[in-house]
């Protein structure tokens, strides 16, 4: 399949990142022919791989304008302040529950930031995912309540979110439109046939030492499964920094447990959810 060469240089990058080498080949496109920068940048944002791409573009400062190079560089500083600040806001939500002896366990974005992405200079995030359980849910609001967040039901019943669905948002009362969101789940998802998706997820948890705090997280087959249920749910069809994400977390999982993963999705069937991550994974591991 004949496709650009900006679509070509940013799968190129992906593969750079995931292998954890310094190949020819992004040097050799950049070389090699005129890349349009604004549907470059285009294609970045919308794989939310900007810091990925100033990562390795930085590298080549004779191959690219200095405008380009420039724009990437306030982006990627962009993003890595603000995920700076949503980690320190999660350090400082975790040390509450902890002190209310209530688990929290971040997942999705927060939980890969400071694991599978620790030799990265940042991952682009929107909010923070928690994952308690049930029966905290009103302690743990009392707690947000007391860092001075709300929750937000934008315009629909308590009964309806937690009825119809597996989590409530919280958000700064004093940032208002501003603050980043805090979504509190109980679930990674609705339960099939009466049946609660991974039923051992908690006895599995682990604690892992993180810039001197010990920090609560999902193993890492039931962090991939979150990853499969947000993609099935909510995520963005063939954005490549999911795809990065599950190669990422696969490689760094040297002992991960198939058998663990594949009994639940025939449990549960979500074979089916499982397969089209993993397809995505693989668009960018074949040739280019």
């Amino acid at each position: 399949m004949d496709i650009s060469l900006e679509k070509k240089l940013l799968l190129a990058i992906a593969r750079e990142a995931i292998e954890d080498n310094s190949s020819e080949v992004v040097k050799g496109l950049l070389s090699g022919g005129f890349f349009e920068r604004r549907r470059f940048i285009r294609f970045a944002q919308l794989h939310e791989m900007m810091p990925l791409v100033y990562d390795n573009l930085r590298k080549y400062p004779g191959l690219i304008s200095k405008e380009t190079l420039l724009f990437l560089k306030n982006q990627h500083y962009c993003i890595l302040t603000y995920t700076t600040y949503l980690w320190e806001e999660f350090c400082r939500i975790n040390n509450a529950f902890g002190d209310s002896g209530i688990s929290v366990v971040p997942i999705k974005g927060v939980a890969l930031l400071k694991t599978v992405y620790a030799g990265f200079s940042g991952r682009t995030m929107v909010d923070i995912d928690l994952l308690i359980q049930e029966e905290d849910i009103s302690a743990a609001e009392r707690i947000f309540l007391n860092l001075g967040y709300h929750k937000e039901l934008f315009g629909l019943s308590q009964g309806y979110w937690r009825d119809k669905q597996t989590h409530f948002s919280f958000y700064k009362a004093d940032l208002s439109v501003s603050s980043p969101a805090i979504d509190l789940h109980w679930a990674l998802d609705f339960k099939r046939n009466g049946q609660r998706l991974l039923p051992f997820l908690w006895e599995r948890i682990i604690v892992q030492e993180i810039e001197g705090r010990k920090i609560r997280l999902l193993s890492r087959e039931d962090l991939f499964y979150s990853l499969v249920l947000h993609q099935r749910r909510f995520g963005k069809i063939l954005c490549l920094k999911y795809a990065i994400d599950t190669i990422l977390l696969l490689k760094n999982s040297p002992d991960f447990d198939w058998e663990y993963v594949l009994n639940e999705a025939r449990r549960m069937r979500l074979n089916m959810s499982i397969f089209f991550l993993l397809a995505q994974a693989e668009v960018i591991r074949k040739d280019i």
